[in-house]
């Protein structure tokens, strides 16, 4: 009788610890699991531009809109695709327009919960124009190297500021708005070749809103 009363809670006790091990091992799986498809979804988080920009002259064309990409340790890389267009003017039809930018922001200035500034942000960027009359390379009607550089493809710089109207401060939701000073590779050469060309003619000026979305 003894022995009985003793075996029992014996084997509870087995019964138990098996049951808690049953436990922790599904519970190990299951975290293994979740940090599996938490992994998964950053990955794809990563690939999902964070923000929306309207942009309007600078060389990209009279209005450009584009998405792009936000990163680095303090977040102060971008890099952003641009589809546009530039009006008729003298010309007989609108033309398209595709931009590829990357910039770069050393530092922000925080004023108040809903206010910061980025006192300067440098920019280099290609854009293309999409057209007939633009090319990679000279037609057979031009003398070889009759253009110092191709006229379908141009290389900018710029620099400029932004000031930025927070949305959602945990989300980084903010609302942007700049301005950026630009120069093209064409007008930089033009001006280094002829006196005459003053700093006015080789620069132009954007400016445009920018949406943070996280």
């Amino acid at each position: 009788m003894k022995l009985l009363n003793f075996k029992y809670p014996l084997l509870l006790i087995i019964f138990l610890s098996f049951q808690q091990y049953s436990f922790s091992q599904n519970k190990n799986k299951l975290d293994k699991r979740e940090l599996f498809v938490q992994a998964q979804k950053d990955k794809w988080m990563n690939l999902m531009p964070n923000f929306s920009v309207i942009n309007f002259y600078g060389g990209m064309g009279t209005v450009s809109c584009g998405f792009g990409w936000q990163y680095g340790k303090k977040r102060n890389w971008e890099t952003s695709i641009f589809a546009g267009f530039i009006a008729k003017y003298h010309s007989n039809k609108p033309k398209l327009t595709f931009t590829l930018k990357q910039a770069y922001i050393p530092w922000k200035i925080t004023i108040n919960k809903k206010l910061s500034v980025e006192p300067l942000f440098g920019s280099i960027y290609l854009n293309t124009i999409l057209g007939r009359d633009f090319w990679v390379k000279d037609p057979d009607r031009y003398p070889k190297g009759y253009y110092s550089v191709p006229t379908k493809i141009r290389a900018h710089i710029g620099c400029g500021q932004r000031i930025n109207i927070s949305l959602n401060r945990l989300k980084h939701k903010e609302l942007s708005l700049y301005y950026e000073i630009t120069s093209c590779d064409m007008y930089i050469i033009t001006a280094v070749q002829n006196d005459y060309v003053n700093v006015k003619d080789i620069i132009s000026i954007a400016f445009g809103v920018k949406l943070q979305l996280f």
